[in-house]
Order: C-alpha cells, then sequence, then structure tokens
C-alpha cells in the first residue's frame, strides 16, 4: 500500500519541481516580465494597481520565487507533494489497522 502510495503522489511532486525550474528560468531570463505578471495576479484579486505593483516589488525584493510559487503556481511549502511522507503515513496507517483488528478490536 505504501509503494502505491508514493507512485500515486510522485507525478504531483515531478510536476511540482518542474514548475519550479521552468519558473526560476523565467525569473532569470525576464524579470521584469515575471513582475508584471505578478503585479497583474494581485490587481485580479482586487488590489489597486498602485498598491499590487508595491506588493509585486517587495514580495520579489523578498523572495522572487517563493512568490511565484505561491501566487503563480499554487504551490506552498505546507501542500508540496511529498512522495515519502504519504508512502510513510500509508504504511503507518495500514499497520495501525492490522495491528487493531489482529488484537481483536474492530471498528
Amino acid at each position: 500500500m505504501a509503494a502505491g502510495e508514493y507512485v500515486s503522489v510522485q507525478p504531483q511532486a515531478d510536476t511540482e519541481e518542474a514548475d519550479l525550474a521552468a519558473e526560476i528560468r523565467e525569473l532569470h531570463e525576464d524579470p521584469h516580465s515575471e513582475l508584471e505578471e505578478l503585479s497583474a495576479i494581485y490587481r485580479h484579486r482586487g488590489l489597486d494597481p498602485v498598491l499590487a505593483r508595491q506588493v509585486a516589488e517587495q514580495l520579489t525584493a523578498h523572495d522572487a520565487l517563493g512568490a511565484h510559487a505561491r501566487d503563480e503556481l499554487g504551490i506552498t511549502d505546507t501542500l508540496r507533494a511529498r512522495p515519502l511522507q504519504a508512502a510513510l503515513a500509508s504504511a503507518g496507517a495500514f499497520t495501525c489497522g492490522a495491528a487493531e483488528r489482529e488484537g481483536g478490536v474492530e471498528g
């Protein structure tokens, strides 16, 4: 079961890594367009254009990749795909369920 969980989560992790690699390349090759893109995201979310630009500039200065990962790609550290963690959780749940069942305690 753990192996199946790992295999099912790994493609998402691979996609996230590819998206982040592309974003790193874009930030390096065309930082102006990336700043404009981030600013547009904030305008779309309801900020006025001047404030959206200020927020985009400040977040870019602080952590450009983090801002784009979170606000453009929807990738956050908390919600990242972690195949090994998913496999371990599945293995743990299966083991606990089997031990509970073996001990004669049923749901």
